[in-house]
């Protein structure tokens, strides 16, 4: 028996704000641009370090929450998971298959968002619609 594969959820920002441009450009991003390109870090415990330097205000278990979502996007993502994305306002989900490898994009992507993924998206999914278990 098959396992089924991992479903990944990203949000776009607070409120939902860059839906639509993750609809219309087809990805998924993520801040911490001060993190600059993430590709050659390797270990989660890189991660940490490099969240915790670049970002020393955080408390410690912000540090540690910060890194471990970095990393799974980076390190944990896998093209052919599903992923979704959710817009509150509308209460809609967007529901698609990541297509691309972890990418540092220039700066004018996703509102500056430059930690991306290309994602093949399949449709939309009212959140009324599901049932509270799903």
């Amino acid at each position: 028996m098959t396992q089924p594969k991992r479903m990944w959820m990203v949000r776009a920002q607070r409120g939902g704000r860059l839906f639509e441009e993750f609809k219309t450009q087809s990805v998924v991003a993520i801040g911490w641009n001060q993190m600059g390109d993430m590709q050659s870090f390797k270990s989660r415990d890189d991660f940490i370090r490099e969240v915790a330097a670049r970002y020393p205000e955080n408390r410690p278990a912000q540090t540690i929450l910060s890194a471990s979502q970095a990393y799974r996007f980076v390190r944990e993502f896998k093209i052919g998971e599903r992923i979704l994305t959710y817009n509150p306002e509308d209460r809609m989900y967007l529901v698609g298959t990541i297509v691309g490898p972890y990418e540092y994009a220039p700066p004018d992507t996703i509102d500056g968002n430059r930690n991306i993924r290309k994602v093949s998206w399949d449709g939309e999914v009212a959140r009324d619609r599901l049932s509270v278990g799903t």
